[in-house]
């Protein structure tokens, strides 16, 4: 996916989520992109943000874990 798309896809997602602000699916995807274009500690924050209202979906703790780890937090990656 190139960066316009994946922009585009973000506008998508924050528009969903001025409607659904405790999405967990629309944060976790939002987070996908924003690590994908480099805002890693947006990403940690979103995926916390998703954690913290379904915290048994693995996928959430997973991508929380890559984020971490792209921002260089070892510990938060191993926490995740």
């Amino acid at each position: 996916m190139d960066r316009e798309a994946r922009l585009a896809a973000v506008a998508q997602i924050e528009e969903l989520l001025r409607r659904r602000p405790d999405d967990p699916n629309a944060l976790n995807n939002l987070a996908v992109h924003a690590r994908a274009l480099g805002a890693t500690a947006r990403a940690a924050s979103l995926l916390r943000r998703a954690i913290a209202i379904d915290a048994a979906n693995p996928a959430y703790h997973a991508n929380l874990g890559n984020a971490c780890a792209a921002a260089g937090d070892n510990d938060g990656a191993i926490e995740a």
